[in-house]
Order: structure tokens, then C-alpha cells, then sequence
């Protein structure tokens, strides 16, 4: 037989008692208990886990002061002290098993619930705003006359979205898209210039010390009130920014109302357009990042990296009298468009210019004037918005003795001799320094670094070249070739100009090699072939046949065949003495050259194929400007399927002719979009013939670089400016790698994230931290068990102490 009492029998001595004070005490304890086995492992457990991750700021569970329990668990127990047992009977006959149990079920599972909310604790502080803001999701709200916009969303996702939205910006459930209402909307026909502008804001605060008050937040970014203009001259959209950059004291400001700072680039060319019942939409419109988006972004986000795109409504109605004019841009269907942005270094059109891509930028170097100094020669470094990042002022030589490592970021150069003073009296010439090479680095972030000297030649060099296919820079002189962006460099012989004349049956050769001079200099061309050698165009290369004499000889030079480094290229000459003084370019396998004169009698261009060390005539020989459609050559780029790309300085029209009679192509394919290209009206585009520039640069498969000549500064004051054309369903790519912001958890978070890479910054002491947790919440709640365990025998003693006594007592009898 048993010394404690039965089930049946405790529910007879329950009988005894008032149902209801039992009850109050009973199920009070078992709370209690349940509670101490729920909330003491975590009260200890997480603040021995943040010892352990070096955290100073705890948010300690067992301070909270938000935790409330209802009024029958608080209820006073010493009351109970105070039953009648005479009236106790009464009532017990109301109270069974399945009460009790029901009781005693519900107290823990009401404990275990408290307890839960209690180890995740928010204050209601922070639960009003996330409640209001949920109560305006943008999901259930009209966008009609409205913005809609995500901003980014790996952006939102990593952070956590907006700490707010304010100024009637609404945001959908998840924080990762926004909607802005319309201010105002015009519209300028003439421009084809359509200005949105929206009202509201969000605000990050992220990775605070204190995130409950949003202090000491290591990133704090405002963007409010966007403004998009679209125009054929480009689209954009803009912003009031206040960005404090991510683990830095600095901030970045802008007010939106400056149009030289966009913060994004719109694509409207590859938007759905509709217009219906009054209404225009715009919808999905691609936006990629300007250099200001990307600060504003702490630089996680490089130049070119996609946004969110945008959607956007408004009622025609809303454009007053301009709203039966408007339509979608004109340019839309274009296969190019001529930018707004263009580059002036203030340097007169005739001092020499090259151009080399680096990236998704853009280098010009600029000659130097040999008598009068001028302002900016040397060195520019621009985004693709022709915005200049860096400069670095050198005297560079009048020759286009320049080449570029793009591999590298390296640029090499002939500089000029600082000129020494006559007694005071005058300055003399700055003459090139052709016997001396220089190096520069450059980088998109530092810009330039300091030149130095990698090799003085023993003769004068004549050109430089860098061959994308080899990447190798190399130099040729009067006699000499090497490839100098190497550890050593060693020169090698070329043959005399007689000896590689006779290759062709040529005598008296002039220039094969290059010419070069103080006076009236011309650029000699080392052209790139894909074969790894290169072509060298040499200004006024000549020899004779006989009494015949001979122009434009070629001269094939690969510094890698140490034993046959020269080889004349007999096809390239030709008995027109217009030829004498070309420029030449190349894909690296067609190769077109032209003069510079501006009349259609003896403006001419020729062409040649290059293919396993040899060159064959392309077009019959010399084409005349009269003959061809490009009447005065101002500049030209060779594509990769051997089209020409063409700037005609008669009429300024960029133009696509064929190599061979350089007339305009009728039948060129249409692109998937269905779109031809057609000659494009090119700004100040006239007269660029006057000098012979570098070649126009193709950055990517859709933008373009291209000289231009200013005259608005008055007769012998023409500037070079440079502008961009692009096609504008064409997305660049991010040069630069992206990084994420750490993943941010309000309830864990406290500004100690020290990770760039888009982890947690906490994830390095998550498993010791887990570990600890585990182990003290196993003992605890063993403890926390016991202690309920120990609570109902208290309660058993306290009302049958006497009864167990004495059976007890009997049982020992």
C-alpha cells in the first residue's frame, strides 16, 4: 500500500475546499512554475551569449518592464488563508476531474505564451509605427498619379527596408516598394522635356547602437521627394538625399533640384508606354546608378548597378495646355542619340587628342603647345557621363606618341623638354623629348599617380601602340622596336629602310618608320592586329619604283619575331601623293586611312585587309570625296563587321558607309528592336577635318565618343569638346563589383557589424553563442521543473499537511 495518497483521494480533500479559491492557487502555481522554466534559461542564457560576442549594449530580458500578467494570476494568495472550511463543502460538488485538468492546462499554456513574448521583447514604441505603416500598405492603395518605386531591393532586403515613410509615402508589406504621390507634372513640347515631381520620403536607420531610439545608426539615409524629367537629350531621375555613409563620418547632401546630378539614369527606350482614357503610364522603366546614386549608396553599389525599375501615372489633364501634345519621346526608337553631357578642357581644337577606354571610363590625353603653355594638357579621366573625375597636367608631345595598358591601367608617353630661358629675356620652344619614355598609372577610384621614366632609347621614337589581343605596349623609334610593359626591356634591331624597301622593289625609301618634328607634326599610327602584330602608318612614307614615286608605304612590325621583326606591306602604296599624310584606323583586321583636306577633289580615303602577315587592297585604291558620301573625313571607328562609322566635316552627319566605296549602306540589318540606323545629326560636327584627332571611341556596344569642334568662342579661340552618343536600349554593365549591406535584425542588431560582404555582422559568435544558450536553457528548465514540481507539494501541505501527517503516523504504527 502506498504512503501517499491517491488521485481519488486528493480530489475528495479538494471536495473539502472552495472551488474557486483551489483553483486561484493551484493554477497560479503551475504558472509560476512554467513561467521560471521559460524565461530563466533565456534570462541567463542571453546575456551570457552576449558576454561572449564582446557586445556592450544587452538588451536584458529580465529588465523589461512591458511584460504584464493578467489579473487572476496576480491575484492576492494569502487570502486564501482566510476560508471558511465550514462553507468550503458547499461548492465541491461542482468540481470534477476533467475541471481541474482543464484548469491546470490552460494556466501553463497562458504561462508558456507570456513567456514566449517576453523572451523577444519590443517596445510599443516600436510596434506603433510598424503597425501604422502596415494599416497604409501600398499593395491596397490606387498608384494612379503616383510613383512607384523600390529604390533597390537587395537594398531593402538586406536592411530590413525603411525604418519609416513619411510625407504620405506609403510602402507595401514586405518594406521593398514605395509609392510617391504626384506634386506637379509639365511638359515642354518643343524639348520633348516631360518633369514629374513626387512628394514623400524614406528613411533608413540601420545598424544603431540604439535601435529602439534609431542613435548612433551606421547608416542613416533620407531620400525624399523624387523627381524624374525625361527628355531626348536623356532621362534621370533625382532626389533630396541625406545619406551619412556606412562605417564613416562623412555625409552625403543633394537637393534634388540640381540637374547635373541625377542619381539615376533612365532607359525609357526599353519601358512599357500606354496611354489611355486620359491617363499616361510609364511603366518599368530601367534605372541604373549615376556617380551621386552610388554615393549616396556608401559606393556599395558601383556606377551602372540596377535600381529598382520605375512606374509611374498621371492624367493628361494634369499637363494643362500642353496635355493633347504629348507623346512618347522621339528618340525612343532611335537607334542613337546625341547626349546632353559633353567634355571641354579648354585646349584649342588643334592641339592633339587621343582617346582610350579604361573600364567604363573614358581617358583623353591632350597635347601640349610648343610656344604658348596651355591651361589642361595632360591627362583627363571621365565617367561615361563625360564627367572628369581626375586630371593630371603633363606636357605631353604634339605627335600622338601616347598608348595605353588598359590591362594595366598603365599610359606611356613622350613628354616634352622644359624650355630654358635666353637671359631673361624670352622663353624658347618646348620641344618633344623623343628619345625618352614616361609612364603614369591611373585607377577609376585614386585617379593619377606620379610619372616616372622607363626607358631612354638611343633614337628618336616615332609611335606607340597597345595591342589588345597581346596586351603589349610597344615602342618604335628609328631604328628599334621593343615591348616595354615588361620586366626588361630589350630593344631589337630593325632592318635599314633600304633593305626593308627592297621587299617591294622600292628605292629611295623616306619614313618607313615614322617622321617626326618639331614643326607641323603628324601622328604616325601603330594599328593593333588581331594576330598579335602590329601596322605602323608612317606620316609622309615614301619610295620610289623607277622614276614612279610611291606614298603611304605600311610596314608590318612584330617586336616578338626577334629575327624578322619588320616586313614592308608593298600593297599599301599607292601613286597618290594625297595619301602622303593620312590617319589610319582599324578593327584589327580591316584598316581604313584618309587625308585631311577640305575639298571633295582631294579629300580622299582608302582600305585594306590584313590577314596572316599580309595586306590586300580593300577598295580599288584611292576613293575621292567627290565619289563617296563622306566628303570631308573629320574622324572615323571601324566595327567589328568592317562597317565604317564615319564623321563627315561637310555636313557634320555621323554616317555608316562600307570600306570599299565608303557609301552609305541602304541595305544594313535591322537590329532585334526593328531599327536602322540612319545618319545622325552630330553638333558642331562641321569642320572637324581641320585636324586629324585620335579615332572615335566605342566604350561598349552602345555608347560613343566623338570629337567635336567649338567655334563659340570666336576665330582662333576652337576648342575640342568631346560628347557621347548611345543607344538608348542599351543597359551598361557595373564594371566594379558589388557588395551588400550586412543583413540587419532589429532585435539583435546594435551597430557592431564589421561585414561588408552581406552576412550578419554577428555570425562569427553565433555558434558559441547558440551553445551557451542550449546549455543553460536544458539545466534551467530541469530546474524550472523542479521548481513547479516542489510548488504543488507546497501547495499539498499547505491545505493536507495535517491528513498526510497523520497517515503517516499510522502507516509507521
Amino acid at each position: 500500500m502506498s504512503p501517499f495518497p491517491s488521485l481519488d483521494s486528493l480530489l475528495k480533500w479538494s471536495r473539502s475546499l472552495k472551488s474557486q479559491r483551489f483553483r486561484h492557487m493551484l493554477t497560479t502555481t503551475v504558472a509560476c512554475a512554467t513561467l521560471m522554466s521559460l524565461i530563466t534559461p533565456r534570462a541567463f542564457a542571453e546575456p551570457a551569449a552576449e558576454v561572449s560576442r564582446n557586445i556592450d549594449t544587452v538588451q536584458s530580458i529580465d529588465t523589461e518592464k512591458d511584460f504584464t500578467v493578467t489579473e487572476e494570476v496576480t491575484t492576492d494568495t494569502h487570502t486564501v488563508d482566510q476560508a471558511d472550511s465550514k462553507n468550503i463543502t458547499d461548492t465541491s460538488k461542482d468540481l470534477d476531474k476533467e475541471d481541474l485538468a482543464k484548469d491546470i492546462k490552460d494556466a501553463a499554456d497562458t504561462a508558456a505564451t507570456t513567456g514566449e513574448k517576453t523572451s523577444a521583447p519590443k517596445s510599443p514604441e516600436a510596434e506603433k509605427p510598424a503597425k501604422a505603416e502596415e494599416k497604409k500598405s501600398a499593395d491596397k492603395k490606387s498608384t494612379e498619379n503616383a510613383l512607384t518605386w523600390g529604390v533597390r531591393s537587395s537594398f531593402n532586403n538586406y536592411t530590413g527596408g525603411p525604418t519609416k515613410v513619411f510625407d504620405g509615402a506609403e510602402q507595401n508589406e514586405q518594406k521593398n516598394q514605395f509609392t510617391f504621390q504626384l506634386y506637379s507634372v509639365t511638359y515642354d513640347k518643343d524639348k520633348e522635356k516631360l518633369e514629374a515631381k513626387f512628394k514623400g520620403g524614406v528613411h533608413y536607420q540601420k545598424y544603431c547602437t540604439d535601435n529602439t531610439n534609431h542613435t548612433g545608426c551606421e547608416l542613416d539615409l533620407k531620400i525624399e521627394n523624387p523627381r524624374i524629367v525625361m527628355s531626348k537629350e536623356g532621362s534621370h531621375v533625382f532626389a533630396k538625399v541625406s545619406s551619412k555613409k556606412y562605417k564613416s563620418a562623412e555625409t552625403y547632401t543633394n537637393e534634388g533640384t540640381d540637374d547635373t546630378k541625377p542619381l539615376a539614369t533612365l532607359y525609357t527606350a526599353n519601358a512599357r508606354f500606354e496611354e489611355k482614357d486620359g491617363k499616361v503610364i510609364w511603366s518599368e522603366i530601367p534605372a541604373l546608378l549615376t556617380k551621386d546614386g552610388s554615393e549616396m549608396f556608401s559606393e556599395f553599389y558601383p556606377v551602372n548597378s540596377a535600381l529598382d525599375s520605375l512606374t509611374f501615372s498621371f492624367e493628361k489633364s494634369k499637363l494643362n495646355g500642353s496635355s493633347g501634345d504629348y507623346k512618347r519621346l522621339s528618340t525612343d526608337n532611335a537607334k542613337y542619340v546625341v547626349a546632353a553631357e559633353k567634355f571641354d578642357n579648354d585646349v584649342k581644337y588643334e592641339q592633339h587628342r587621343e582617346l582610350f577606354k579604361f573600364k567604363d571610363h573614358v581617358i583623353v590625353a591632350t597635347s601640349d603647345h610648343r610656344f604658348t603653355p596651355e591651361k589642361n594638357p595632360g591627362f583627363a579621366l571621365l565617367d561615361r557621363d563625360l564627367n572628369q573625375k581626375a586630371s593630371k597636367n603633363l606636357r605631353l608631345n604634339n605627335y600622338g606618341a601616347v598608348a595605353f595598358d588598359e590591362a594595366n591601367g598603365d599610359l606611356y608617353y613622350v613628354a616634352k623638354k622644359e624650355p630654358e630661358g635666353n637671359g631673361g629675356n624670352r622663353n624658347l620652344p618646348a620641344n618633344d623629348d623623343r628619345k625618352v619614355l614616361h609612364k603614369l598609372h591611373v585607377d577609376v577610384k585614386d585617379g593619377f599617380k606620379e610619372a616616372s621614366v622607363v626607358h631612354t632609347f638611343a633614337d628618336e621614337i616615332t609611335a606607340l601602340g597597345y595591342n589588345p589581343y597581346t596586351k603589349q605596349v610597344v615602342v618604335v623609334t628609328e631604328k628599334q622596336t621593343a615591348i616595354v610593359n615588361q620586366a626588361s626591356i630589350s630593344p631589337i634591331n630593325l632592318p635599314e629602310q633600304s633593305e626593308l624597301a627592297k621587299q617591294g622593289d622600292f628605292t629611295n625609301p623616306e619614313n618607313l618608320y615614322g617622321e617626326v618634328t618639331d614643326s607641323n607634326p603628324e601622328v604616325n599610327e601603330l594599328l593593333p592586329m588581331k594576330d598579335g602584330s602590329f601596322v605602323l602608318n608612317g606620316d609622309l612614307s615614301r619610295a620610289k619604283k623607277g622614276e614612279q614615286k610611291y606614298y603611304g608605304l605600311m610596314v608590318s612590325i612584330n617586336p616578338k619575331d626577334t629575327k624578322n621583326p619588320a616586313k614592308l606591306l608593298k600593297d599599301s602604296a599607292t601613286e597618290s601623293a594625297d595619301i602622303d599624310s593620312s590617319a589610319a584606323h582599324t578593327n584589327g583586321e580591316t584598316i581604313i586611312r584618309y587625308n585631311k583636306n577640305v575639298s571633295e577633289e582631294y579629300a580622299v580615303a582608302q582600305s585594306f585587309k590584313f590577314n596572316n602577315g599580309s595586306l590586300a587592297k580593300e577598295s580599288a585604291g584611292v576613293v575621292k570625296g567627290k565619289d563617296a558620301d563622306i566628303k570631308n573625313w573629320g574622324n572615323a571607328f571601324v566595327l567589328e563587321d568592317g562597317i565604317v562609322m564615319a564623321l563627315d566635316a561637310k555636313d557634320g552627319m555621323i554616317k555608316h558607309v562600307d570600306a570599299k566605296l565608303f557609301k552609305t549602306i541602304s541595305d544594313e540589318k535591322q537590329d532585334e528592336y526593328g531599327r536602322k540606323f540612319e545618319p545622325i545629326a552630330f553638333p558642331k560636327g562641321a569642320k572637324t577635318g581641320s585636324h586629324q584627332h585620335g579615332a572615335i571611341l566605342q566604350l561598349d556596344k552602345g555608347t560613343f565618343y566623338v570629337p567635336s569642334y567649338e567655334d563659340v568662342k570666336g576665330e582662333s579661340e576652337e576648342t575640342y569638346v568631346l560628347r557621347k552618343i548611345y543607344d538608348p536600349k542599351f543597359t551598361p554593365k557595373p564594371h566594379e563589383q558589388e557588395r551588400e549591406f550586412p543583413n540587419f535584425d532589429e532585435d539583435k542588431d546594435n551597430g557592431d557589424n564589421n561585414n561588408n560582404d552581406g552576412r550578419d555582422g554577428n555570425n562569427h559568435n553565433n555558434d558559441a553563442g547558440s551553445a551557451l544558450s542550449k546549455t543553460w536553457a536544458t539545466i534551467l528548465g530541469v530546474l524550472g521543473a523542479l521548481g513547479g514540481i516542489l510548488g504543488i507539494f507546497g501547495v499539498a501541505n499547505h491545505f493536507f499537511g495535517d491528513h498526510i501527517r497523520h497517515l503517516i503516523d499510522q502507516f509507521r504504527r
